[in-house]
């Protein structure tokens, strides 16, 4: 379980529009990719309903200009976690 090949988010950094790509395996509970900003707060939730390799579109207009930490969680449990960088 983890980001495709730990890819970073494409394009990285990105003024439009990133994605993030993903890869789950079966028999899963719950995943879902959250965000941070840097002060630790929780910015947003993308759940995850499906196994195998999927991606998410991240619109730069729902964010501020920043940087921005993103982390797989899987059954609880964080499995990878990147940066994200959304220029003006």
């Amino acid at each position: 379980m983890s980001f495709w090949g730990d890819l970073q988010n494409e394009p990285n950094p990105f003024k439009n529009n990133t994605l993030i790509k993903y890869e789950i395996q079966e028999n899963f509970n719950k995943a879902s990719i959250i965000i941070f900003d840097l002060q630790g707060t929780l910015i947003d939730i993308y759940p995850i309903y499906e196994s195998g390799k999927n991606e998410i579109k991240i619109l730069g207009s729902k964010y501020k200009p920043g940087m921005y930490i993103y982390s797989l969680l899987v059954n609880g449990k964080e499995v990878d976690t990147k940066r994200m960088i959304l220029t003006k």
